[in-house]
């Protein structure tokens, strides 16, 4: 009976821990409780009155190493944030920000502090449910007040852009003028855009100022030059008191110096990362200008330096201070190795093929190092450096570069080619492969070019006619006695046959057209005669008379193609009435007199 009861109240037990667990998991939010996340709920308050802002966008970052990452918010606008995290060993607490914005509102904290979710005041229900709700108070702001502020900040910006130590005296002039005016235009502007590209338009025109040390390093940083051990030298290259020069390791040993001056010392330091911690490397010797590092391996190579990306090292504070106490500022590259140049040769031409089924261009041109291939070589000053490159098609509507393929020629023509070397992409190389007409096609160019020469021949002869006049006449009948000999398909090519047609049809109609007066105005002892141009007309002649209808004398010829033109009639007298008339000339003719306008002279 002892053994029954102990089983009966077992088995009973069991049911009800199972019956307790397959409760809990039917009532949501009871189930196993989730540790490893918060459920974060965000209230944005109105730090006067206390109310909710319900318009309001909350924001919760996530702190790395990488900077703050925005976290997306559920459906509801709450957040399940995780409170730890790990890296397989050991854990710890995630760090958040929490903080928000909402428009007429401002946020009165210049600063956000990172805290931890237990910090925070992270609560668990008897589930294990972890909750927080956090307050964030806003402070009301009207938009004048926001726009204060901006026009402040766009001010302070700036004011504090560049220093007016780093000018002469007539730079720090033009500097104070740069910048009260851009104050006005601030305190001028009614939106953020309009601030924005006062600031914007301010720094151009500071950039635009000479600063006494771009001015030292104009001076100064073109005659900087590096002699390496072979001795080969290196200028340093640059413009607008930025200069920079780049060096190898394969070059350790040579010598910095400037070209014409005494140097009292260098500076070029960078830090990098070596077995024993960070060690600052001093890549110039201070004193005599070599190419040197005070922290270099037994063996004399740099740490790191077969760990990239220790190399290449760009120090852009480089200096050198010459002994009147000129310093100039520069940019020292320095780089595993010096890719030296690109060289590529190709065949200068390859006659084209075509497919026998689809009649498609099937011609290739492949890398190697054949007089038919195209042969590429990044050279560098390191012998062992085996480098890569790209190849860019200039031209790819007349053949393209394809990894797979190689150089895919589309048609006759001139492909031109691109290489740059994957290291340094200012050395490059350039190539150009004519792909000819395959056979067929260049039998049918030359027929094609017969033909167009023939009825370029016949264009010559139709150009020359020009304006048509009677003395065209032979140079018409030539070119349509040219025109008929031609075949059908030459006369087609012919680009000027409507020419022709229209000088014919113009050599009929060869007298100009009447001329009109379009007015006819006095003035103190002379007349102001304005007709317009009349069609086909070479000149125009002018007569006047004292009486309508009297005698009328030729007073002037004008030679003129402009549509509108004027004659002046001078030393008339006073009081009295004259007449005009105009016809128009040409080799075949005249026209037929205009009609007759008078004016009484002042």
């Amino acid at each position: 009976m002892d053994e029954l009861r102990r089983y009966v109240t077992k088995v009973t037990g069991l049911l009800l821990a199972f019956l307790l667990v397959f409760c809990m998991m039917g009532v949501p939010g009871k189930a196993y409780a989730d540790s490893s996340t918060c459920h974060v709920t965000m209230k944005v308050i109105d730090d006067e009155d206390g109310t909710e802002i319900k318009d309001a966008t909350p924001i919760v970052a996530l702190y790395t190493y990488d900077g703050d990452k925005i976290m997306t918010p559920n459906a509801d606008g709450s957040y399940d944030l995780e409170i730890e995290w790990n890296d397989g060993e050991d854990c710890w607490d995630n760090y958040y920000r929490f903080y928000a914005s909402a428009k007429g509102y401002k946020d009165p904290n210049d600063y956000h502090a990172r805290e931890s979710l237990n910090d925070k005041g992270m609560t668990t229900d008897e589930n294990g449910n972890k909750s927080l709700v956090v307050e964030y108070k806003l402070h009301k702001q009207s938009e004048e007040e926001r726009l204060n502020e901006v026009r402040q900040k766009a001010k302070d910006e700036i004011k504090n852009y560049k220093s007016a130590d780093e000018y002469e005296a007539d730079e720090q002039t033009a500097l104070q003028t740069i910048l009260s005016e851009a104050n006005d235009k601030i305190d001028a502007a009614s939106a953020d855009e309009e601030i924005a590209k006062a600031v914007t338009e301010a720094k151009a025109k500071i950039d635009q100022l000479v600063t006494i040390q771009s001015k030292a390093n104009d001076r100064i940083g073109g005659s900087i030059r590096f002699r390496d051990p072979s001795g080969n030298i290196t200028k340093a290259v640059g413009r607008d008191g930025n200069y920079e020069i780049t060096v190898s390791l394969k070059q350790a040993g040579g010598v910095f110096y400037v070209d014409g001056q005494e140097v009292k010392s260098w500076k070029a330091e960078a830090q990098q990362f070596v077995q024993e911690g960070l060690a600052t490397y001093h890549f110039i010797d201070p004193y005599d200008g070599s190419f040197a590092d005070y922290e270099k391996a037994a063996d004399g190579s740099f740490y790191g330096y077969k760990n990239a990306p220790y190399f290449p090292v760009k120090i852009e504070d480089a200096e050198v201070k010459l002994s009147d106490g000129t310093v100039a500022t520069f940019t020292l590259n320095v780089v595993d190795r010096l890719i030296t140049g690109v060289e590529a040769t190709a065949p200068e031409s390859v006659t084209l093929t075509r497919d026998e089924k689809t009649k498609e261009y099937n011609t290739t041109v492949a890398l190697g190092s054949g007089a038919d291939q195209l042969n590429v070589k990044v050279t560098s000053d390191d012998p062992d450096y085996t480098g890569g490159y790209s190849i860019e098609s200039l031209t790819p509507e007349v053949a393209e570069y394809k990894e797979d393929q190689g150089i895919v020629a589309h048609k006759p023509g001139v492909a031109d080619f691109k290489i740059v070397s994957k290291d340094d992409p200012e050395k490059t190389a350039f190539v150009s492969i004519e792909f000819l007409p395959t056979v067929e096609d260049q039998k049918a160019a030359e027929e094609e070019a017969k033909e167009a020469a023939a009825a370029a021949e016949v264009d010559q002869k139709i150009q020359k006619i020009g304006k048509v006049t009677i003395s065209d006449k032979d140079a018409i009948q030539a070119a349509r006695k040219a025109y008929d000999a031609l075949t059908d398909s030459e006369k087609a090519k012919v680009k000027n046959y409507s020419v022709l047609q229209k000088a014919e049809q113009s050599f009929k109609k060869l007298k100009p057209s009447k001329v009109t007066i379009k007015s006819l105005k006095a003035g103190k002892k002379k007349a102001v005669l304005t007709f317009k141009k009349a069609s086909r007309a070479e000149k125009y002649r002018i007569y006047l008379s004292s009486k309508k209808k009297g005698s009328y004398k030729l007073v002037k010829t004008v030679k003129s193609s402009k549509k509108t033109i004027v004659y002046t009639a001078k030393k008339l007298k006073k009081g009295r009435t004259y007449y005009f008339k105009v016809r128009a000339v040409n080799a075949a003719g005249s026209s037929s007199y205009s009609k007759i306008k008078s004016v009484k002279v002042k």
